[in-house]
Formats: structure tokens, sequence, C-alpha cells
């Protein structure tokens, strides 16, 4: 089995998570679009896993579900092997390893075709198992609706209040001495400050350039939960 080999024009990939186009979480720093084309669904065989907010594929008999990636410019390939943590020379620390699987259909029959898949290179603890196979029907939406417990919220708030007396002085400061004018500056401080709070408290952005999954937040709810 070759992991982690070279890729070349027209090559095909599957993605089973979060660079499948209609992820909520997908990484839109990366021109996937400008350097090949999604062919639609496609079945590789394997067991599915929620590993943290996103998916991880290891050897198994289920069927994941992924979409079909045809690359038309090698040289994204690294980004994309960046993306899902693979550490070029060393294979054992990298959180994925890429790997050429056959390509199923819905019935779980081979097309014929084969393709770089991302596969699990970490053992799995308690993580639970999607068994769907379905990232986007059955984990990511779970990922999304999980509640946050008291002291999540808690901690939330307190790194918002901070952030929102940080943006408060530094507008403040600074529109002060652009205008000279009291009531700009306090409506402006108040609601800047008003908006990186609420983004800070509520927001739920994924980071685009990186596969660790959640923001510094949400990994306090990985944690916790």
């Amino acid at each position: 089995m070759t992991i982690n080999g070279d890729v070349k024009t027209g090559d095909l990939f599957v993605f089973y998570g979060l660079l499948q186009p209609v992820s909520e979480s997908f990484p839109h720093v990366i021109d996937l679009a400008g350097s090949g084309a999604f062919l639609g669904a496609a079945r590789i065989r394997g067991d599915l896993y929620d590993v943290g907010g996103y998916p991880g594929m290891v050897a198994g008999d289920g069927l994941v579900c992924g979409t079909l990636y045809r690359i038309d410019d090698p040289v994204i390939v690294p980004e994309i092997d960046a993306f899902e943590d693979i550490i070029p020379g060393e294979e054992a620390e990298s959180l994925y390893r890429r790997e050429q699987h056959p390509v199923l259909n819905a019935d779980g029959a081979p097309t014929g075709q084969t393709a770089w898949v991302y596969v699990f290179n970490k053992p799995l603890a308690e993580d639970p198992k999607i068994e769907s196979g379905d990232w986007l029907k059955d984990g990511e939406p779970h990922y999304r609706k999980r509640k946050r417990a008291p002291l999540q919220w808690a901690l939330r708030g307190v790194f918002a209040t901070l952030f929102a007396l940080f943006a408060y002085v530094l507008l403040s400061l600074v529109i002060g001495i652009i205008f000279d004018n009291q009531l700009l500056t306090l409506v402006v401080g108040v609601g800047g400050a008003l908006g990186v709070f609420l983004i800070a408290l509520f927001g739920n952005a994924r980071n685009d350039g990186h596969h660790s999954g959640p923001d510094a937040s949400d990994m306090i709810n990985v944690r916790m939960d």
C-alpha cells in the first residue's frame, strides 16, 4: 500500500469530512475548486468515528460516504496534506496518512477506480462511531448541536468580556484621537465592544487553515463533554 506517495494530475481523492464542499467547516483558504473538480458521491470501505469535531476513518467493514474529487493541479496537495496534519517524513507523528483505496458505489461495489483517502493515524479511545458512515448527515450536525455545560458558558463569558474590554479601550482610543468627539467615541466603543462580546460568546467559527477542527473555545467543549 502506498502511503503519502506522489500525487499525479488526474488522480482521484475521496473526501469524507471537512473537505467536502457542503461541509460547514470547508476550508475555503484551500483552492480545491480551482485545482480540480468535485465529481459527486462515492463510498470507501472502512469505519468512521468522530475523533473530536471532525471524522476519522479507519480500516473496517463498513461503508464510508464521501465526495469524489479529481485533482488537476497537484501543487495544491501539500496544502491538503497540511490541513490533514500530515507531517512530511514523520508518518508516526501525523494525524492522518494518505492511502490509495478502491472507490465503491452506493451498494459497496467497486467502480474500478482508485482514490487517495486520508486514514486516521492515531489510536481510538472512546471516540463515538458514526454507524451510518456519513459525517455530513450524522457527524457534523451532531457536533454542531452539542450543548455546552454551565462551566463552559462561564469560561466563554470570561473570555468574551476580556475581548470586549480590550476592543472598547482600543476603539475609544483610536476614535478619540481621530475625531475628538466624546459621543462618537462612546457610541463606537460600546457598539464595537458589544459586537466582539457576542461573537466571542456565541461564535462557533472553525479554523479554515488547519484540520484541528474546533477553534480554541470549541476545544473547551470537546475536552469537557
